[in-house]
């Protein structure tokens, strides 16, 4: 439960930094289209840590828990992707910030930010062997998980962190905001294949479950 707690302490603590790196961005003014932003986002990641303290609090510490092993590729492609998304995109959005904005968007912006905090945590709830990293750990005996939205699409996490990606240059409504953006989304998706690869070579059963879930964030579509 140790675990569990440091690992809600994070998320929370994340948002904060976006919050302060905005302000540094922005002298530390913010509209009211920011406010909702940030405070749509603390919302949902206490709503979903609570959600998980009481459904799976293993799901949480889990992600506390040091990878035995992961391609080289992945740790570039993760690493940019932390940074763009939890130091860059709001430097930018901040060092952009304007005063007008366009009340309409902001109603469409939370409908993928909410969405998105749902199916991640639906994801966590039904993956114990969820890590950070691309790993595969022998010593819990990972196996393919094909339940809950799992038997939908092969990578749920991914499909949450690109509609709340998407969801940024909506509320903040800037140009760079949005390049930013985008960028995120096409490192996510090449991540989704070095994914697939690892994961096709490594664990057992999921050259299977590849053929049985066909789509890897999008039904129908990808």
């Amino acid at each position: 439960m140790t675990k569990a707690f440091h690992q809600s302490a994070k998320i929370i603590l994340q948002r904060i930094a976006g919050i302060l790196l905005f302000g540094l961005g922005s002298g530390f003014h913010y509209e009211p289209n920011h406010l909702l932003f940030f405070g749509l986002s603390i919302l949902t990641g206490a709503g979903s840590i609570i959600y998980l303290l009481i459904r799976n609090p293993r799901a949480l510490s889990s992600r506390e828990e040091k990878t035995l092993s992961s391609p080289r590729s992945d740790t570039v492609v993760l690493s940019l992707y932390y940074l763009l998304q939890f130091i860059g995109i709001f430097l930018v959005a901040g060092l952009e910030a304007k005063t007008s904005y366009r009340s309409s968007f902001l109603l469409i912006g939370i409908f993928p930010s909410l969405i998105s905090a749902c199916i991640a945590t639906w994801a966590l709830v039904s993956n114990p062997f969820l890590y950070p990293r691309i790993t595969v750990h022998q010593e819990v005996e990972h196996q393919v998980i094909s339940q809950g939205p799992y038997a939908l699409v092969r990578h749920p996490t991914y499909a949450a962190a690109i509609l709340n990606s998407l969801s940024f240059p909506l509320f903040f409504q800037t140009l760079f905001v949005l390049l930013t953006s985008i960028v995120i989304c096409i490192i996510l998706i090449i991540r989704t294949h070095l994914e697939d690869v690892y994961l096709s070579n490594h664990l057992e059963g999921y050259c299977e479950y590849q053929k049985k879930v066909r789509y890897r964030i999008l039904m129908g579509v990808w």
